[in-house]
């Protein structure tokens, strides 16, 4: 497998930088020496929406320094020009040591990120209004809240759920059909509540390759105006806990983007329906909101 090597060097020709990389996602943003920042690859996609719980620290050599020189190293897919992962070398300014971060990328084309390897950041910490509740629910108490969001909101309901052939699918629900979930006849991967019906195709990413189904674009509820209720996690006698996620705004071009008036109001509606409805003062459903 063939690879090409570039040396990370801004227009002005800085050379050294400070990294801050988020390990799970393979996302990052360097700072050159004279307070610039720069998204590695393609963070700019990613980069927003990954720090809003988690500002990440600078990366330190073992010998506590955080100043690298970087080379970035190309590795060719199999019989064409696209690359299947990039090596990010970290050297030490002050001892010299390397450190290696991996970047996998499983799409293409892929020329631009070799072409332009980082891009300009004019603002690396950008926040916005975002929610996420977590909580014990009971059966009745996930029927209630369905209620609430479809027949007194007047929400449509999307399912991306696990069929009976052992494949991903996604579909929009009538109340009845959701209903069946505190059943158990539907395995629910994720539910989200919207006004206005979007087009399934703005929220999926791909076919699967491995056969299992379709796949969902990261966190749809960042960018459209959905709320999502991830399936549970069953805690042992003491029921299921849910995560509820929307957000008010969201970060378009390096910007903070309203969203509608309608969709804050809806958000606020629900705030206020779990606040007054599940609590453990009440001792029925456990809430944290």
């Amino acid at each position: 497998m063939s690879t090409i090597i570039k040396n990370i060097i801004t227009e002005n020709g800085e050379k050294e930088f400070q990294i801050r990389f988020i390990d799970d996602e393979k996302v990052g943003v360097l700072h050159s020496r004279s307070g610039k920042s720069f998204f590695i690859l393609d963070s700019k996609e990613f980069w927003y929406d990954l720090i809003q719980e988690k500002y990440p620290q600078v990366k330190k050599c073992n010998c506590k320094n955080n100043w690298f020189t970087i080379r970035f190293e190309y590795f060719k897919r199999n019989n064409c020009n696209d690359f299947s992962k990039v090596l990010i070398h970290l050297c030490c300014t002050k001892c010299k040591k390397i450190k290696i971060l991996s970047v996998d990328i499983d799409y293409a084309p892929t020329n631009e990120l070799y072409e332009i390897p980082i891009t300009f950041c004019e603002q690396p910490v950008l926040k916005y209004k975002s929610y996420k509740l977590s909580g014990l629910w009971n059966k009745q108490g996930l029927n209630e809240f369905f209620d609430f969001m479809c027949n007194k909101l007047k929400l449509n309901t999307i399912c991306w759920y696990w069929a009976e052939n052992g494949k991903r699918l996604i579909k929009y629900l009538n109340f009845e059909e959701l209903i069946k979930i505190t059943n158990e006849k539907i395995s629910f991967l994720e539910l989200y509540f919207c006004k206005h019906k979007i087009s399934l195709s703005e929220i999926i990413r791909c076919e699967g390759l491995d056969g299992k189904g379709v796949y969902l674009k990261e966190e749809p509820w960042r960018y459209h105006e959905l709320i999502m209720l991830k399936a549970p996690i069953a805690v042992v006698g003491r029921g299921n806990l849910y995560t509820i996620n929307a957000c008010k705004e969201y970060i378009e071009n390096g910007k903070v983007i309203d969203k509608t008036n309608e969709f804050k109001e809806i958000i606020d509606m629900m705030m206020n329906f779990l606040s007054k409805n599940y609590n453990s003062a009440r001792g029925k459903h456990c809430y944290d909101v």
